[in-house]
């Protein structure tokens, strides 16, 4: 090998060569080429935060048709003067979902993230709900007919729904501190801490079965918060998109007691002030068959695509970010190889070094080639799908909050065509100058 270059500069021509002092252009190269590497950089880590905030919303779709729907809850509370917390009995499951809850901190003037609660523990209970496993989940659930009609020996509990059993599921929860003639299906508890009473109804006569929930400190669920993941708490001050109209209020309840339950800090309860805890239910997010050209079904089998795609963005960005680490030890290895100190004497060894560099920025650059390729051809045939049904079909396919997601997803998959092909153009059009530099003239450009 004849020549050594650090981000496209020359550093020797051979291994008696004295160091030189870069030509014009040589410093042009250099600059483009390290500011090339660094845009990269930036740009990968965006694009793929950018694709898993759209993503992970539309993933929150089929996450709520997998559920099935409840046949029952039952709230489990701490016997008294026992230290363990209440559990559910084999077959039944915690109904809520995972959340950090934050407050506003009003004396130092900023929100503050209290601990990982869930959704079930409310009012001193956690809620253990049974699940109707024989009615399917939404995507495989026997629906009416076109004519609202349930197949022989179905029943029709809600104007989507077919039941094999005469019982319907349960399509909401309602709270309050006396009986409302639920008759079996209304419980009654005393919370452990505080002797105050709780009725918990359940009822079964609402549009959709009852599948998850979630907290807020508003009374309003915004759009694009996803009760899957922590802070899906408001700030306060209302939704800056707009609301969700898929959740619900199921109870309110006072901050200072919520935080109590909780075991919160003193100085958190202390803070708590008038400020009220909002819970939230949300039954089968809506998708109307008879009128949709798509099915449930459609919209599903295209989430592992979205997956495949998320996945090899977190690969392409881990690369990107681990050569570039590499990268920066080996141009300052190389730099001290080249200084007068050591270029007379370590030649060969500058020689092999900036051999070993090239090898491995090609290898790793057309590797990232590769995945941009593949993710941006994924991306595109589930945008191509989304964008269909956000475009021209939303109405008479879901409600306006799951359209909402849908146009978000469009978004965010146009922001990610228009990063990866600046990727793929960027490594793509340095991995040819390498190589028709190494084959050409025998030159490692590093």
């Amino acid at each position: 090998m004849d020549h050594g270059y650090i981000c496209g500069r020359k550093i020797f021509s051979s291994k008696y060569d004295k160091p030189r002092a870069m030509t014009p252009a040589e410093k042009v190269l250099t600059a483009i080429q390290c500011l090339i590497a660094a845009v990269t950089l930036i740009i990968s880590i965006v694009a793929y935060f950018k694709w898993d905030t759209s993503s992970s919303m539309f993933n929150d779709i089929r996450q709520n048709w997998r559920g099935y729907p409840i046949d029952t809850i039952r709230p489990a509370v701490r016997p008294a003067n026992s230290l363990h917390p209440p559990s559910c009995n084999s077959g039944e499951v915690a109904f809520g979902l995972k959340a950090y809850y934050t407050w506003w901190d009003e004396d130092s003037d900023r929100r503050r993230t209290l601990k990982r609660i869930t959704v079930d523990q409310w009012r001193g209970a956690l809620f253990c709900a049974t699940l109707r496993a024989d009615m399917g989940n939404a995507v495989t659930r026997v629906r009416p007919d076109r004519f609202g009609n349930c197949p022989s020996g179905y029943t029709k509990c809600t104007p989507n729904d077919c039941s094999p059993t005469t019982k319907c599921p349960v399509t909401s929860i309602e709270f309050s501190s006396t009986s409302q003639g639920g008759g079996p299906d209304e419980v009654y508890w005393v919370q452990p801490w505080s002797n105050s009473p709780t009725y918990m109804t359940l009822r079964r006569s609402g549009s959709r079965p009852l599948i998850d929930g979630g907290l807020s400190d508003t009374s309003e669920m915004c759009l694009g918060s996803n009760p899957y993941t922590p802070n899906t708490m408001n700030t306060g001050a209302g939704c800056s998109v707009g609301k969700d109209n898929r959740f619900t209020v199921a109870d309110l309840y006072p901050l200072r007691d919520f935080l109590q339950e909780h075991a919160a800090p003193q100085s958190a309860i202390a803070a708590s002030g008038n400020k009220i805890v909002h819970l939230f239910q949300r039954g089968e997010i809506a998708w109307n068959d008879r009128t949709c050209p798509y099915s449930r079904d459609d919209v599903v089998d295209h989430i592992p695509t979205l997956l495949a795609v998320s996945t090899a963005q977190q690969i392409m960005m881990i690369i990107i970010v681990i050569s570039t680490l590499i990268n920066i030890f080996l141009y300052y290895r190389l730099w001290r190889l080249r200084s007068p100190k050591y270029a007379p004497r370590d030649g060969d060894k500058a020689d092999k070094a900036a051999y070993r560099q090239f090898v491995l920025g090609t290898v790793v650059d057309a590797v990232v080639v590769v995945i941009t390729i593949y993710a941006l051809v994924k991306s595109e045939m589930v945008a191509h799908f989304v964008h269909d049904i956000s475009q021209t079909q939303a109405d008479a396919c879901t409600d306006a909050s799951t359209k909402w997601v849908f146009d978000n997803f469009v978004e965010g998959t146009d922001r990610l065509t228009t990063f990866n092909l600046s990727i793929l153009i960027m490594k793509g059009v340095w991995v040819i100058y390498r190589l028709f530099k190494w084959f050409k003239y025998g030159e490692a450009v590093v």
